[in-house]
């Protein structure tokens, strides 16, 4: 058997010795070390609240909670930060059932166009109407491919959707170098539209 080390050896031996023949000094050393230990737990905490007083003014700000692709669902949490570094155009509402406008990392205090909503879509993308015919079940924030018959053309985002009792188109958003291409299969009927589906980290 390894041999114990004989410095913890003899001082295990010692506190025992010592526990034996004099209790109330060992209770003593006990009752010491506990309020020691207390005491720089409690000045721990008191400099985390004096260093939390030292940020001046806070305000809630919505934080990215995980990894979100571009039209992926954004999981956001609730944190406190100093007013003096929070994003002017940091929102103030819990973004409930919001879509990322580009790729966002964990972390990220969101502001107002780093989200898919109302409506919007990135700037520079165009808007274009592709019949609901053959489509898949999609909602507004979807991510979407577009394709032709022999090649993928470009993804994309569902803007809007209308529907009448002659027929129903998907509005989708698309980047503009993908417009001109997207229009002609248009054109052609050849266009065919898929829902995309997101990897949390995929961009």
């Amino acid at each position: 058997m390894p041999r114990r080390p004989f410095r913890v050896t003899a001082l295990t031996a010692t506190m025992r010795t010592v526990s034996a023949r004099h209790p109330a000094a060992a209770r003593a050393v006990v009752l010491g070390l506990a309020v020691l230990t207390g005491s720089r737990v409690w000045s721990a905490q008191h400099a985390a609240e004096a260093a939390r007083r030292s940020w001046g003014e806070v305000r809630t700000v919505w934080v990215v909670d995980r990894p979100v692709g571009r039209g992926g669902p954004v999981v956001t949490r609730a944190e406190q930060y100093p007013v003096a570094v929070v994003p002017p155009d940091a929102i103030d509402e819990p973004p409930e059932g919001a879509r990322a406008a580009r790729r966002l990392i964990a972390g990220t205090v969101l502001e107002g166009d780093d989200l898919l909503g109302d409506g919007t879509v990135p700037e520079g993308w165009v808007v274009l109407a592709v019949p609901v015919d053959g489509a898949p079940p999609v909602v507004d924030g979807d991510p979407v491919s577009l394709f032709a018959p022999d090649r993928s053309l470009c993804d994309g985002v569902v803007h809007a959707i209308s529907t009448n009792a002659v027929s129903g188109s998907i509005a989708v958003a698309v980047p503009p170098s993908c417009a001109a291409s997207a229009v002609t299969a248009l054109v052609d009927r050849s266009v065919v539209l898929a829902r995309r589906i997101v990897d949390p980290v995929d961009d």
